[in-house]
C-alpha cells in the first residue's frame, strides 16, 4: 500500500518530525527519536551506535532488533501520511502516548505496553484511511464508515496468547455499551485484535520463502483463529457485533535482503455469516485489492 507524501515522494523522518511538532507534541528523546538516532548511526558506518540513547559498539547491535525498530518508524510514517491534514486533541493525545515507552520492541512488558497498544489503534485507522475509508478516532477507538455503513471498532493487542479470551470479552463489553447508545443506532461492531505481539516479541521476521510469497499470512491467521474461535462463543456478544478482525504487522526480509513492513488482516464472522458481514468483507477485500494494484 502506497504511503507517498504529496508530490509522490516517500515521507522522511524530517517530514514526520515537522508534522508532530505542528500538532504541538513536545519532543524529548521519545522512542521515535531514539530509533532514528540508531538508524542514522547505522547508515553512517559509525563504529559506535547510539542504541536506545546509549553508545554501544556496532558489532553488538542485533540486526533483527534494529529491523523491528525500523519497521516501527515505517508504521509511524504511514500514520503521518494518513492523518497529515488532521489536527485534533484526540490524535495529539494518542500520538503523544504512542511515542512514549521503550524504543526497543523486545524490552516491552505487560506493564509498559500501552504506547504500542495505542499505536495499533493509530496504525489500523491509518491503514483504513489510506484505503479511502472515513475514520474517526476517539471512543470507540475507531469509528469507520464503510460503504456508507457506520462501524464501531474496539482495538485490543494481547500481550500473550493466553489473554485472547479476556481481550475478546473486554472489547465485546465495550462495544455493547457503545451499540446500545441511541447515537449508535444503525451502527455495527467490529472487534479488532492485533496478534503482532503474539507472533513477534520484537525479535522475529518473515523471510521471502515461496510458501509465504504465494499465500501470505492468511493461512497463518486462519489457523490461529481456529484455535481461538471458541472463546467468542463464551462471551456475551451484542447482536450487531458482526466481525473479528485479526491484524498482523511483521518485518519482512525480501530475497534481496531488504526489509519492509508486512501487514495482513483477516475478517472472521461472529457467529454465522450474515448479510452485514458479507458486505463488510466484500468492501474491505475490494479496497485492499485496489490498493495493491496501484
Amino acid at each position: 500500500m502506497d504511503i507517498s507524501w504529496p508530490g509522490g515522494k516517500p515521507p522522511t523522518f524530517e517530514d514526520l518530525d515537522s508534522w508532530l511538532t505542528s500538532l504541538g507534541i513536545v519532543r524529548k528523546n521519545d522512542r521515535l527519536q531514539l530509533i532514528f538516532q540508531t538508524i542514522k548511526d547505522w547508515g553512517s558506518d559509525a563504529p559506535v551506535i547510539r542504541w536506545n540513547g546509549r553508545p554501544i559498539p556496532r558489532d553488538q547491535v542485533d540486526r533483527v532488533d534494529l529491523l523491528n525498530a525500523t519497521i516501527e518508524v515505517q508504521e509511524l510514517l504511514s500514520v503521518c501520511v494518513a492523518f497529515r491534514s488532521t489536527n485534533s486533541d484526540v490524535l495529539r493525545q494518542k500520538l503523544t502516548l504512542a511515542l512514549s515507552g521503550h524504543a526497543i520492541p523486545f524490552t516491552e512488558t505487560v506493564k509498559n505496553n500501552l504506547p504500542r497498544n495505542t499505536m495499533f489503534e493509530l496504525s489500523l485507522a491509518s491503514d483504513w484511511a489510506r484505503l479511502g475509508i472515513e475514520v474517526q478516532l476517539g471512543d470507540p477507538d475507531i469509528t469507520a464508515r464503510i460503504g456508507g455503513v457506520p462501524f464501531c471498532v474496539e482495538c485490543k493487542r494481547p500481550f500473550r496468547e493466553d489473554s485472547i479470551r479476556a481481550n475478546l470479552r473486554g472489547a465485546a463489553e465495550q462495544l455493547r455499551t457503545k451499540l446500545e447508545n441511541t447515537e449508535a443506532q444503525g451502527a455495527y461492531g467490529i472487534i479488532a485484535i492485533s496478534v503482532s505481539r503474539i507472533f513477534n516479541e520484537g525479535r522475529a521476521s518473515f523471510v521471502n520463502i515461496p510458501e509465504f510469497k504465494a499465500h501470505g499470512a492468511g493461512p497463518l491467521l486462519e489457523r490461529f483463529w481456529d484455535n481461538h474461535r471458541g472463546h467468542i462463543k463464551a462471551v456475551a456478544v451484542h447482536p450487531r457485533i458482526v466481525a473479528v478482525l485479526l491484524h498482523l504487522r511483521m518485518p519482512l526480509v525480501t530475497a534481496l535482503n531488504e526489509a519492509t513492513g508486512y501487514v495482513a488482516q483477516t475478517l472472521v464472522p461472529v457467529g454465522r455469516r450474515g448479510p452485514v458481514f458479507n458486505f463488510l468483507e466484500q468492501k474491505i477485500t475490494s479496497l485492499l485489492r485496489m490498493a495493491d494494484s496501484t
